[in-house]
């Protein structure tokens, strides 16, 4: 079912990369640097509405978005459009060992540019530490380049905590880093509204068809950990002892 997930969410929308892919060329790749070196303003760009609900889905997205906030853009606009519903972290704001508790949400974002090939070091040191068995994850990310197969250090992650990457998602950025500030940049304008849309569009699509199946789950393996809670099982020695009582039917009655 989960392999049928990531297929459906990632076949309808070109901009919309499959798990581990994602985006960016160039090694600076959110293309984020200081505006006032290029001796003008960002322009301006707009948000979309806020969207109609259906059944709510708590989610957060933790994100690391540097210099021309192309990252922010992103998350700012799913979140606009999901108020009742989206919690964003930005990772820059937590100190050096704060981790946030991400237990009560059904699904978990990260975002963040594309720098040396990869997402922002310190989105993935958070959340190595806040991810936890069974956790659901979307990635989302701007990049300055052409568009690349990337994303593998973000299911990496994912991977060694037992968590799941669902699929990413990925559009341009305006890029300054290096030798491309020489020449203004590349991907300037962008994201522009229609890469905002495109973000809200592939969030409004996760949500509304895939929604239920997440709540179910998180509901699932809410009640596993409450039950496991409740009646421990007694730690290795216990486990030992059982596992030779069943071997040798001493734990058979009658």
């Amino acid at each position: 079912a989960e392999a049928d997930l990531v297929h459906e969410i990632e076949g309808p929308a070109p901009q919309d990369v499959a798990a581990n892919r994602a985006s960016a060329g160039s090694a600076g790749a959110e293309g984020e640097s200081d505006v006032s070196a290029l001796g003008g303003a960002e322009p301006p760009r707009s948000a979309p509405e806020p969207h109609r609900a259906r059944r709510p889905l708590k989610t957060v997205i933790l994100y690391r978005s540097k210099h021309h906030g192309n990252t922010k853009l992103l998350v700012d606009a799913i979140a606009a459009a999901y108020p009742d519903e989206v919690d964003t972290i930005d990772v820059a704001a937590l100190g050096r060992n704060e981790y946030p508790d991400l237990s009560e949400y059904r699904l978990i974002g990260a975002a963040s540019g594309i720098y040396y090939g990869g997402f922002d070091k310190d989105l993935k040191r958070v959340l190595d530490h806040a991810l936890s068995a069974g956790d659901k994850v979307f990635g989302l990310m701007t990049y300055g380049g052409a568009d690349k197969w990337n994303g593998r250090d973000l299911a990496a992650v994912a991977q060694v905590n037992m968590a799941t990457v669902l699929t990413m998602h990925g559009c341009r950025g305006w890029d300054t880093w290096g030798p491309y500030r020489l020449i203004g940049g590349v991907g300037k304008g962008h994201p522009d509204a229609d890469d905002i849309q495109g973000a809200v569009d592939f969030f409004s699509r996760l949500r509304d068809e895939y929604g239920e199946i997440l709540e179910d789950e998180w509901q699932k393996r809410r009640r596993r950990l409450e039950f496991e809670a409740a009646h421990p099982a007694g730690g290795l020695m216990a486990n030992i002892k059982r596992s030779v009582d069943k071997i040798t039917g001493r734990g058979m009655k009658g």
